[in-house]
């Protein structure tokens, strides 16, 4: 939500409310990437904040000093300006069935400490993207279960990072043939316009990217293993986003010389996330690590040029860009895709493959390619 102190805006995603220095500061890290996030120590102070500055969603913990998380938790129910921010009330363990009465309770959620970065993200995007997330279930099969099992796949990235646990095998697959079922049998459109007003940017990045990039290789004639591949890099490529700070990634103006460097360095944040977990194919790695490169040598992170880049990352830099480019953010609206190609044309035409830009540009035209635009537009 957006407010203004002073006329200066003022963008609360979460509000965090926990005394404990320690764990307010791992779960103030673990957020990092995906919210704008207050955090409070005192549990009096932040109601009165939140009540002039309502955020999306409100994280308590039950002994947040002075009133703790219960009585914060009835009071905000009672503030008709706070009725609908949802709260996750954080408990030591659960006792007397004291989770399932709060889960009873209108936009209302609880977790148990300790819990994995994953379960607080999926609980905050539940909430959060309730709405969106309840259209999909009048989808067909197909189309719920590439959205929904690419979020799974989203979500287990973050354990990864955090534990280096494997990125989920049985998600990764399920998305992945699911996502280049409904590329073949053109049932993609619904997929592209259920990830509208998404809040995870991440997420509906990658699966656009994904949708693209296989596209783009059932269009040239890559067989089924290749464009399930394919899917799989899309979603995958930039899971390094995920520990650049929320400020950065989502910074309208022009990024410092530090911002930059730090945004650049989630290229090797994907790869040393990818390689640790063990279980990811190797061209994926490879996708995740060049995707950024450009023809002329001038990308990042290693200068590559010409034919160092392969034909694979070519495909997956002309998909990244044009999402890129079309994508909603919270700093810009959806670009038109003609304008989109004309600038990757005639801008970028030293940076990516222009026969290859050339098939993809056809395709999008054909299909009648608007959903770069008005298919992802809040």
């Amino acid at each position: 939500m957006i407010t203004a102190i002073n006329g200066t805006p003022h963008v609360t995603d979460i509000a965090l409310i926990d005394g404990n220095d320690g764990r307010r500061s791992q779960i103030l890290a673990s957020l990092l990437s995906f919210y704008k996030v207050c955090p409070y120590g005192n549990s009096s102070f932040a109601l009165q904040a939140i009540e002039q500055f309502p955020p999306k969603v409100v994280v308590i913990d039950e002994t947040a000093p002075p009133l703790g998380g219960f009585e914060v938790l009835a009071r905000i129910r009672k503030n008709s300006i706070l009725k609908d921010v949802g709260v996750i009330l954080v408990l030591a363990n659960d006792r007397d069935g004291i989770v399932e009465s709060v889960r009873q309770q209108r936009w209302c959620d609880c977790i148990v400490r300790p819990f994995r970065r994953s379960e607080l993200i999926r609980r905050i995007s539940s909430l959060t993207n309730r709405k969106v997330e309840q259209k999909w279930r009048d989808l067909p099969l197909i189309q719920q279960k590439v959205l929904n099992k690419s979020l799974e796949v989203i979500h287990s990235v973050s354990d990864a990072i955090d534990e280096g646990s494997p990125i989920s095998d049985a998600a990764l697959s399920e998305a992945s043939s699911s996502l280049v079922c409904a590329v073949t049998n053109s049932d993609f459109r619904s997929v592209l316009n259920g990830l509208r007003n998404h809040d995870n940017y991440t997420y509906v990045h990658s699966v656009r990217v994904a949708i693209l990039l296989t596209l783009l290789g059932k269009t040239i004639g890559l067989k089924e293993s290749d464009l399930l591949l394919m899917a799989g890099c899309g979603l995958l490529h930039d899971v390094g986003k995920m520990t650049i700070p929320h400020d950065v990634l989502n910074k309208a103006g022009k990024l410092t010389l530090t911002e930059w460097q730090m945004m650049q360095g989630h290229v090797e944040a994907s790869v040393r996330c990818l390689i640790a977990t063990g279980n990811i194919h190797r061209v994926i790695i490879s996708i995740a690590e060049q995707h950024h490169e450009k023809l002329d040598g001038t990308g990042y992170p290693k200068g590559l040029s010409g034919d160092a880049i392969n034909e694979l990352t070519r495909m997956a830099a002309i998909s990244d860009v044009f999402s890129a480019l079309t994508d909603v953010r919270v700093y810009k609206p959806a670009m038109k895709a003609e304008k989109a190609l004309t600038i990757m044309s005639e801008e970028m035409a030293g940076h990516i493959d222009q026969h290859l830009l050339g098939t993809f540009g056809a395709l999008m035209l054909d299909i009648g390619s608007e959903e770069g635009a008005d298919t992802t537009e809040n």
